[in-house]
């Protein structure tokens, strides 16, 4: 937990934790920046592959906070106001990274039928893991 070390945007709470349940699957995931009072969250990403609006709209683990903020505090996913950053790195000679550049931002978007979709993908998952476990454990 900390300060981000690169100028991002940041809001009053860092590492924001949020623990809650999907039926009687335990969930929990951490923000890295969350403004309650306005409901803003802002997530940060590095690497060299290349965000772009289309995937960071796809990006599911944006889709999963706004899950969590539902199941957790009722907060509706059209009602929490989403951004992300990527600082762009890149490989250097000695196999290190560095960062290229500027900070590039996009701002993204989640509806309640997103969320309530990944409710349902993870709970079928769950339900095919434990199919497949109780299949391996009575062969």
């Amino acid at each position: 937990r900390g300060t981000p070390m690169a100028p991002v945007l940041l809001y009053p709470v860092v590492e924001h934790g949020i623990s809650t349940v999907l039926d009687d699957l335990p969930l929990v995931g951490y923000l890295d920046s969350w403004h309650p009072e306005e409901l803003k969250l802002a997530e940060y990403k590095t690497g060299v592959k290349k965000w772009d609006q289309k995937r960071v709209d796809d990006h599911g683990q944006l889709t999963f906070y706004a899950l969590l903020h539902y199941l957790a505090n009722q907060i509706k996913p059209e009602d929490i106001h989403m951004t992300l950053q990527w600082l762009p790195t890149e490989t250097k000679p000695d196999l290190t990274f560095g960062l290229t550049g500027k900070i590039h931002t996009f701002e993204t978007a989640r509806t309640m039928r997103d969320a309530l979709k990944l409710a349902s993908d993870i709970k079928a998952t769950r339900k095919a893991m434990e199919e497949y476990i109780h299949l391996r454990l009575n062969s």
